[in-house]
């Protein structure tokens, strides 16, 4: 099976590397890609970042980003872009899904989005536990590593 990007086809990678890890007791499914020509890449499906960040696995990434008062704080992968051009598409061996994932480290910097828009005090009420649940992630992170 192939992907479309930017007009091109381009085979869907597939992973035999597929684990977990556990922030705050939750078990997180993860995923390591080898692409042809480049480094190992550590993803985590698009729907688990959503449910680690809010508690809710339902729903897309696209409406925790795109709020007005988080523009300035936002990560530069995610600036301009769809969310698919930010993800990584693959296919599990084990099972055929397939998957959209974040790299690792974009959870962190989506985490540091909240975290440094509540220090500038830019966070709207509905968003504070957003930036709470940031913390724990980035603190649970620190610990075990991403």
């Amino acid at each position: 099976m192939e992907n479309k990007k930017n007009d091109e086809l381009i085979p869907i990678p597939v992973t035999d590397f597929f684990g977990y890890f556990t922030i705050n007791n939750i078990k997180v499914p993860c995923a390591v890609l080898y692409p042809e020509s480049e480094n190992p890449i550590r993803v985590i499906v698009q729907r688990e970042v959503v449910g680690i960040l809010t508690g809710n696995k339902k729903g897309g990434l696209d409406r925790y980003l795109k709020p007005e008062n988080l523009q300035p704080f936002l990560p530069d992968k995610f600036k301009n872009k769809g969310l698919s051009e930010s993800t990584h598409t693959f296919r599990s061996a084990a099972n055929g899904r397939i998957a959209q994932g974040f790299e690792g480290t974009d959870l962190i910097d989506i985490c540091k989005m909240y975290m440094e828009a509540r220090t500038k005090r830019k966070l709207l009420p509905a968003q504070k536990h957003l930036a709470e649940q940031a913390e724990i992630i980035v603190f649970a992170f620190a610990k075990t590593g991403v």
